[in-house]
Parts: C-alpha cells; sequence; structure tokens
C-alpha cells in the first residue's frame, strides 16, 4: 500500500491498481488492503466512486469467486454506490 500512494501519479491510477491487486491476489491480500481501498474509495469524488463501482462489479463478474477479498469490497462498493 506505501508504494501504492507513493507513486501513484493520479486518483484513477491508484484505484485501478488496488482493484488489480484485489484480482490477482484477493484471497491472500491482507485486511488492510481491503479496508484500505473501501476508505478510499468513500473518499473519492463521485465520477471516482461511480468508476470504482463499474470496475469493481467487472471485475467481480469475471472472476470465479475464489478471491474473497475482492468480493468484500465490491460487494461494498455496490451495496453503497451501486
Amino acid at each position: 500500500l506505501r508504494v501504492v500512494d507513493k507513486y501513484s501519479p493520479d486518483d484513477r491510477w491508484r484505484v485501478d491498481t488496488l482493484i488489480t491487486m484485489l484480482t490477482i491476489a484477493g484471497r491472500e491480500c491482507a485486511s488492510a488492503v481491503q479496508s484500505s481501498t473501501v476508505v478510499y474509495v468513500s473518499r473519492s469524488s463521485e465520477d471516482l466512486r461511480s468508476y470504482s463501482t463499474h470496475k469493481l462489479l467487472k471485475a467481480m463478474r469475471d472472476d470465479d469467486g475464489s478471491q474473497r477479498g475482492l468480493l468484500n469490497v465490491g460487494m461494498w462498493c455496490v451495496g453503497e454506490y451501486g
């Protein structure tokens, strides 16, 4: 997370990177990654929240259900902003 925070060129890149982390290693990532993603999305602009929710929904649809972290964050965002 520190690397993402330190080197992110913009907000959309940060969201894309966090979602990619959850897509690839959602069952292995610490709960801090899930929490940070939820906090970051909830504090972002309305446009970025919409973008994040759509991207998470697509990632969940493409996933086989094994990435629990992705499902946790995705379902939270869909429930809040979907």
